[in-house]
């Protein structure tokens, strides 16, 4: 009876699941042969695979065997294999698995979205520096070209521009934004790799939102060539390869 079962279980498992089954059982079936009876007696084979309905679909079960009792020699005798139809608790896991995945994948498409918006306020807050910065040097520039007497009127036009030039740190403003968006992104990874360095920390940051070397030496006020070292300590310390992407591996954690 038992081979018998066997033979009509594997024929309307899923052919996916068959030899999976087939090992389960036979590493089953062996353990309370071999095992003491004390222990085996207690052993419980309890798996859920897909049986095919008379409709032809195939749908979930639970199955649950254990050994009822033994012969006088001690070899297996009544074995109970009980079948429960699971298909619709599987089904609703699957549903809300489906769910949960397009949040997962709808609120990674928001943070994306509100740091693509975060690079360009950093863009447009450098770039505004930058046109202040320039001002300043080209009165500067032609202060030098005029006489002495001239010299103090175009010095009052340059302090004129630095009293009013918004006094905005580039980095503290970023941060504050960062963190509202990615709440536990400075936290996790730092955990995660311990061995970076806050500037490198300070450079997965920045890199996060998609912005360029160039800009990331701007607003930290270093080289782009240290923000090249950086990277390429970083992508050591991550176990990168060269092929990996880390603006892509970055947004992934």
């Amino acid at each position: 009876m038992l081979n018998g079962g066997q033979k009509f279980l594997n024929s309307i498992i899923h052919p996916d699941l068959k030899n999976d089954l087939i090992e389960k059982n036979n590493n089953f079936f062996a353990k309370l042969q071999t095992e003491q009876p004390e222990i085996s007696d207690k052993i419980v084979l309890e798996q859920v695979i897909r049986v095919k309905h008379k409709n032809g679909q195939y749908i979930w079960f639970n199955i649950r065997t254990t050994l009822l009792t033994r012969k006088t020699d001690g070899s297996p005798h009544l074995i109970l294999t009980i079948m429960s139809n699971v298909n619709d608790s599987i089904a609703l896991q699957e549903e809300k698995q489906k769910t949960l995945s397009l949040e997962i994948s709808l609120l990674q498409q928001e943070v994306k979205s509100k740091n693509e918006q975060l690079q360009t306020q950093l863009l447009s807050s450098i770039e505004s520096n930058k046109c202040y910065e320039d001002v300043i040097k080209y009165v500067n520039v032609v202060a030098q070209e005029k006489p002495d007497t001239d010299r103090n009127y175009f010095a009052k036009i340059t302090n004129y521009i630095k009293r009013n030039k918004p006094d905005v740190n580039v980095w503290e403003e970023f941060i504050e934004r960062f963190h509202d968006i990615n709440p536990n992104f400075v936290n996790q990874v730092s955990k995660t790799y311990p061995d970076l360095t806050p500037t490198e920390l300070k450079i997965c940051s920045l890199t996060r939102t998609g912005l360029s070397s160039k800009d990331i030496s701007s607003i930290l006020k270093i080289s782009i060539r240290s923000v090249e070292n950086h990277k390429y300590n970083i992508r050591k310390k991550f176990g990168l390869e060269p092929y990996q992407n880390l603006y892509n591996f970055i947004n992934m954690l």
